[in-house]
C-alpha cells in the first residue's frame, strides 16, 4: 500500500466517512436482510420518499421540468418538489442508476448521507480539539443523533449531512477571510430546502453571537457586517430558484389558511 494511500485512509475525514457509511449500512442490514434488499420504513419513507424519488429522475431525464401533469390534477413541478431535495447532489446519483435499480441502491445513497454528514461535522469539530479522534466522534454523534434517526421517516437527511457546511463557512469567512465561499454555501442551502433553511439561519445567528461573543465590539461589528452582506447575496443568488417556488406557495390557500390544533 502506497504511502498516499495510507495517509488518506489515516485521515480523520476518511475515517468518519467511513464508520458513517458502514454503520448505518450495519444498523439498517437486518431490515434489507429479511425484505430482499428494500428498505421500506412505515410513514413518509415508504409512501413519499420512494414514490417521489422515481418521479422527479423520470422529470428531469424527460425534460418534463415545467409544469407536472403527473402530481395531483397538475402543477408547476418546481413548487412541489424543490422541498424534496429537488437541489440537493445526492439526488443526481439516481440520474444514473438504472430505474429498476433505484429502489435497492436507496439505502446505500442514504449512507452515502451519513458518511458526508459524519465527515462534514468532523471538519466543523477539527478546529476546536486538539485530537482528531475526538473530532470523528463528534460527526458520528452528530449524524447518528435520535433527531437524524427519527427523519428516517421522512426525506430530510440531506439537510442534516450538509448543515456542517454553513458553520464551515462562516468560520472560514471569520476567522481566514475567505470570501465568498458563505455566500455560496447560503444560496446552496436554500436551495437544498427552503423551510429547513429558515431554521438554519436563526441557528447561525446564535451561533455567530455565542462563538465570537469574547472578541471585541469594533472586531465583532466587522464580522457580523461581512456575514450579514454574504448571507444576503448568497440568499439573492437562490432567488432564481426559489422566487417562482415562492411564488406558487403563496398563490395557494393553504398558505393562507389557519390550522386548528384539533386538525
Amino acid at each position: 500500500m502506497s504511502d498516499k494511500i495510507k495517509k488518506f485512509l489515516s485521515n480523520g475525514g476518511t475515517i468518519s466517512f467511513l464508520i458513517g457509511f458502514f454503520l448505518y449500512i450495519v444498523i439498517i442490514l437486518p431490515i434489507l436482510i429479511n425484505d430482499g434488499g428494500i428498505l421500506t420504513f412505515m410513514g413518509d419513507y415508504s409512501s413519499q420518499s420512494i414514490p417521489f424519488t422515481y418521479h422527479i429522475r423520470d422529470c428531469l431525464l424527460s425534460g418534463n421540468v415545467c409544469w407536472d401533469w403527473s402530481s395531483g390534477l397538475g402543477s408547476q413541478f418546481l413548487g412541489d418538489y424543490a422541498y424534496y431535495n429537488l437541489f440537493s447532489p445526492f439526488t443526481l446519483f439516481y440520474l444514473i442508476i438504472p430505474r429498476n435499480a433505484i429502489i435497492y441502491a436507496m439505502p446505500f445513497v442514504t449512507a452515502l448521507k451519513y458518511g458526508t454528514g459524519s465527515c462534514l461535522a468532523f471538519f466543523n469539530a477539527k478546529r476546536f480539539v486538539k485530537n482528531k479522534h475526538y473530532a470523528v466522534i463528534a460527526g458520528i454523534i452528530y449524524m447518528f443523533s435520535s433527531f437524524t434517526a427519527y427523519n428516517q421517516i421522512f426525506h430530510f437527511s440531506d439537510i442534516i449531512a450538509l448543515f456542517p457546511l454553513l458553520l464551515i463557512a462562516m468560520e472560514e469567512l471569520c476567522e481566514n477571510k475567505r470570501r465568498c465561499v458563505f455566500a455560496l454555501t447560503v444560496c446552496f442551502m436554500a436551495l437544498l430546502n427552503y423551510y429547513f433553511f429558515a431554521g438554519q439561519a436563526v441557528f447561525c445567528v446564535i451561533y455567530f453571537f455565542v462563538r465570537f461573543f469574547n472578541k471585541n465590539l469594533i472586531v465583532l461589528l466587522k464580522k457580523l457586517l461581512s456575514v450579514a452582506i454574504e448571507a444576503v447575496i448568497g440568499f439573492a443568488m437562490s432567488f432564481i430558484f426559489l422566487l417562482p417556488v415562492l411564488l406558487y406557495l403563496s398563490a395557494s390557500s393553504k398558505a393562507m389558511g389557519i390550522i386548528d390544533f384539533s386538525d
